[in-house]
């Protein structure tokens, strides 16, 4: 068989073979990257290229080497092209110029001191990290502790697997999170960054912290190493050993209450590098958590029941065979079922009655599963190459018609809400595969303790044409429906420990796995036989005033919503205040965008008046823009990006959260880890079948969540998961889904967290929506050269596509007589256009010297004038004092502000202040969007303009006028008087993908916009 190493990820996601389709589409490049390769002499694939990135370990010193070699993309053998450069700040930012490859691959490679941020010092020795990177279509590559730890692996796989670099790439990266039980699908390894907040990012700090550490305090770690150890172990074995693991988790138990984890978060926030540092913490306690969880194991005592017969309905085109009845005296060997299951468990035995054939039983927790796959021969299931021996060991492959009552009778296909009980009857979702796993056939040591005698084995699946993924992955069906097209199934993968779950088309054929009962909620005694009972959860009560689940010690404010007078309670959490209660605006007559996109649960009115309403993205969002035309055209299938807060369907003066607020408002209560329990309502969330637990919170601080579930893709699904879920709409995008997308908050009965997954929610389905107050983000700029602010507000866009009702002035330059456009945006007055003073007089170190792009007098008139570091800063004095003295080659600090090279009553904004500007127009992941003009950009990547400021696309000057012009068209980089050592000094660039704070050589020359005193 054709073996298919597709790896199917995510909490949610649609058809497991579309990743295949991914390769049918591309990035963008620019001109300097030619893509493939060539052996032909002086034809390059990489052609003239300005490669940077970060340096992280912590991050690496100045002046740590860098090393950008070209490798074959094939082979993986080195090219022999070799292009150096230097770490340039202690930041670890690097920069490496004018690279030429044969191939599009390359190999990254620093050797320096590091920040250790567990001491707070820099590093005892010298430690070398790698990564390998396709720079086809990149020009920014960080190099860091995934990358180093995958780089082996890759080389592996590509050179003996023969995988394709792309694929090993990925399947690396996953094995390298994995062996630190982490999981999910994040950006590559060479694009995260210490520094950034998300979960990706929060992922690569944990594993640079637990890499240097030991839970024996009279062991000095060697880094390197350990490094080297681990990833020599990785590329071998796809995974970390179990000592090493034990090692790390030993420290990471007893971090936190020993205040080991707040030192190392103190240490990173001190350096002032990044606005919030990622919640790592999360990770490593999960970490942690998950290596206990496999090194215990414990054998659960057994249930029986009794069958009768049972029928399957639709027929599906097959080639099935005949089924097969297996004897009670086969013999145990890796050819049967009998093999698989774990000796050291007593089991029960089932007898299907239909078919005669005998399955093994087991209780775990509250319920009673069979330890084997279904083999019932229903006229439509599959057995792999049509070979009954495969159904006799791994159980036959079924449709997700047929699953559904394909069970013997008083068994049945449990639904997603059965799976989670059973996850948390042997710790969590994150903990699970491991037990559950068989100890034997899974591919690439992907083998499990099978601590309770489930025995899931690794069994092939049927996508409608071919068979899959042998020894890789174990798929069952759930009875839970997604829309008409697909159904849940659960996930065990050969190289994780833990268990996905999301849709998969019906008309795929995976295995099933039946559980006690008729399918209603069960109490399983201990006895032998378990009879169906009812349940005794309450489960969410919609006959309920809303004000119940409130919590009635919070001293509450109020909101009247005027357009339908309904009040809402509302709830102060550190410095947000939220609504209390989930929005119910439902008037489709004022606001048509609500009709097809708003339904109450049930499509019971009298449910809206307790949970709320249900809406689309589109309808969240007001993508008619009838309130706010921030959301204007922002629906389904439609990909948009937007710049500012929006208001959406929230009343006036209120919005729709983005992530970054939700983030504000987890870490106001404690942190992911406490966040579900303490802003869950504190009754509602009890309904878990077969189990006596409830998920129930303390709502300690009135945000009062409530379980109210789900509308499935909008009317076609149906509504489901009341007393099981809370879902909420932010304004973000899932990222990689093309308009198909959107993030969600989600709260779960089982989990006291919340999670807000990158593959994020479909825009069809209708969930609830919480609105925030405008104006309560707050926001520091942090800066080691100027004090903090305080609070910022923020404000919403003056400018759309129709309308300007931005706070323009004008400024006349009394030195020329030239006037320049400005604009009012919070707190500041920014200069609308970029400068254009030339002030030529000669100097022996050029610190007067700009440019024109492309030394064209026609650019300096559209994009302003282009400036080295000396000459916006005045170096020379030639026009005041501020900065006299500091150039090129020397180190300064001038007091702020300095006017520099900007008229009189303005100065060159520093670092701090354009922190501000970012913290005024909503955070800095919008200012990109935001402040870029409305046309002129390069791969169609026009901002809004939202706030007047029109950041132009003017390119820079490289090296002063010995170098030459870049980029016109795709950056705006503006100088700032922060300088940063004797040879550069602090920019803000805004990128055609992405906003960057960073340091450029003083001799290059960018654009300035003014800043009034």
């Amino acid at each position: 068989m054709k073996r298919n190493e597709l790896r199917i990820f995510g909490d949610i996601f649609a058809f497991a073979l579309a990743f295949a389709f991914l390769s049918m589409f591309s990035a963008c490049s620019d001109d300097k990257v030619a893509g493939g390769s060539s052996d032909d002499a002086g034809i390059y694939a990489v052609k003239d290229l300005d490669v940077a990135g970060v340096s992280q370990k912590g991050p690496f010193v100045k002046g740590s080497a860098v090393t950008v070699q070209g490798i074959d993309c094939q082979t993986m053998e080195l090219t022999g092209e070799i292009f150096e450069g230097t770490v340039k700040s202690d930041k670890g930012d690097f920069g490496v110029d004018d690279v030429n490859l044969s191939a599009t691959c390359a190999l990254f490679e620093v050797t320096g001191y590091y920040f250790n941020e567990v001491t707070g010092k820099k590093s005892a020795n010298e430690v070398t990290l790698h990564a390998l990177s396709d720079l086809s279509d990149r020009k920014h590559v960080n190099i860091n502790m995934l990358t180093e730890l995958e780089y082996k692996r890759v080389m592996n796989l590509v050179s003996e697997e023969k995988m394709s670099f792309a694929d090993a790439k990925k399947q690396a990266e996953k094995e390298v999170l994995a062996s630190f039980n982490v999981n999910g699908d994040y950006a590559l390894s060479e694009d995260l960054n210490i520094f950034e907040n998300g979960d990706g990012n929060a992922a690569l700090l944990a594993v640079s912290v637990l890499v240097q550490v030991s839970g024996d305090s009279s062991k000095n770690v060697d880094v390197a190493e350990r490094v080297d150890n681990f990833g020599t172990a990785i590329a071998e074995n796809g995974a970390l050993g179990d000592s090493a693991k034990t090692e790390m988790a030993d420290w990471a138990t007893t971090a936190e209450s020993n205040g080991q984890i707040a030192k190392i978060r103190r240490n990173l926030e001190n350096l002032g590098y990044a606005e919030e540092i990622a919640s790592f913490e999360n990770v490593v306690e999960d970490f942690a958590t998950g290596v206990a969880s496999s090194e215990s194991s414990s054998s659960v005592a057994l249930g029986a029941g009794t069958s009768s017969s049972s029928s399957s309905s639709e027929v599906k085109q097959s080639s099935s065979s005949s089924s097969v009845i297996l004897s009670s005296s086969e013999e145990s060997s890796n050819n049967t079922k009998e093999s698989y299951l774990n000796p050291e468990i007593e089991y029960g035995e089932l007898t299907d009655t239909r078919d005669g054939q005998v399955y093994k039983t087991v209780k775990i927790g509250d319920q009673v599963w069979m330890a084997e796959n279904l083999n019932y021969e229903n006229g439509n299931s599959l057995c792999y190459s049509d070979d009954t021996t495969e159904c006799s060991k791994s159980g036959r492959l079924y449709i997700w018609d047929d699953a559904k009552d394909v069970c013997p009778s008083g068994w049945h296909l449990p639904d997603l809400l059965e799976w989670d009980v059973l996850y948390s009857a042997v710790g969590s979702r994150k903990e699970t595969a491991r037990n559950l796993k068989s100890t034997s056939g899974w591919t690439e040591n992907g083998n499990g303790v099978d601590a309770y005698g489930f025995s899931a084995l690794p069994v092939v699946f049927w996508d409608g044409s071919q068979f899959f993924t042998e020894g890789s992955y174990s798929m069952f069906w759930t009875s839970t429906e997604w829309n008409a097209d697909n159904a849940y199934m659960q996930e065990f993968y050969m190289l994780s420990d833990s268990i996905q779950n999301g849709p998969l088309p019906k008309k795929m054929a995976v295995s099933v796995r039946c559980i006690m009962g008729d399918g209603k909620a069960v109490d399983v005694s201990s006895s032998s036989s378990a009879k169906s009972s009812s349940s005794d959860a309450d489960g969410f009560d919609w006959s309920l005033a809303k004000e119940s689940y409130l919590n009635p010690d919070i001293n509450y404010g109020e909101i009247t919503d005027s357009r339908d007078g309904k009040i809402y309670k509302t709830v102060k959490i550190g410095d947000q205040t939220w609504m209390a209660e989930n929005l119910n605006y439902t008037d489709s007559a004022q606001t048509p965008s609500l009709k097809g996109g708003m339904w109450c649960y049930d499509d019971q009115p009298k449910n809206c008046d307790v949970g709320g309403a249900f809406y689309t993205w589109a309808a969240a969002v007001d993508s008619i823009a009838l309130y706010d035309e921030r959301g204007l055209i922002c629906g389904d299938e439609k990909e948009c990006r937007v710049s500012a807060k929006v208001q959406g369907i929230c009343p006036n003066g209120w919005h729709l959260p983005d992530t970054t607020e939700w983030r504000t408002l987890i870490k106001a209560v404690g942190g992911n880890s406490k966040a579900g329990t303490v802003l869950k309502s504190q009754k509602g969330w009890d309904m878990i079948k077969a189990s006596s637990s409830n998920g129930n919170g303390t709502d300690a601080y009135g945000f009062a969540a409530l379980p109210v579930g789900l509308s499935n893709d909008g009317d076609h699904g149906g509504f489901s998961y009341d007393g099981i879920i809370a879902l909420f709409w932010t304004i973000n995008e899932a990222s990689g889904w093309s308009g198909f997308r959107a993030i969600s908050a989600d709260f779960e009965n089982v989990n006291n967290f919340v999670s807000m997954g990158s593959n994020g929610t479909s825009k069809s389905s209708g969930i609830s929506v919480r609105c925030i107050k405008d104006y309560d983000s707050v926001a520091s700029s942090s800066s080691s050269s100027a004090a903090s602010s305080s609070s910022v507000e923020v404000l919403p866009p003056c400018k759309t596509e129709t309308e300007d009702n931005c706070e323009y002035d004008t400024l006349t330059d009394d030195r020329d007589g030239r006037t320049y456009k400005t604009v009012k945006i919070g707190n500041q007055i920014w200069m609308a256009e970029n400068l254009n003073y030339a002030y030529l007089q000669s100097t022996e170190n050029m610190d007067s010297t700009s440019f024109c792009y492309d030394n064209d007098p026609a650019n300096c008139d559209k994009y302003g004038r282009l400036y080295i570091w000396a000459a916006a800063m005045d170096s020379a004095g030639l026009l005041n004092d501020d900065a006299k003295g500091c150039g090129y080659d020397v180190d300064c600090s001038p007091k702020f502000p300095v006017q520099g090279v900007c008229p009189s009553g303005w100065h060159l904004p520093n670092q701090a202040e354009w922190l501000t500007l970012y913290s005024t127009v909503g955070s800095k992941s919008l200012a990109l969007e935001a402040l870029k003009s409305q046309n002129g950009w390069c791969n169609n990547s026009n901002g809004t303009d939202a706030f007047g400021f029109s950041g132009l696309p003017a390119g820079y000057g490289y090296e002063g006028s010995y170098g030459s012009f870049k980029n016109n068209g795709c950056y705006a980089v503006f100088w700032t008087s922060t300088g940063n050592n004797r040879w550069y000094a602090n920019y803000e660039e805004l990128y055609y993908e992405k906003e960057y704070l960073s340091s450029g050589n003083k001799l290059y020359s960018f654009s300035i916009r003014c800043v009034k005193n």
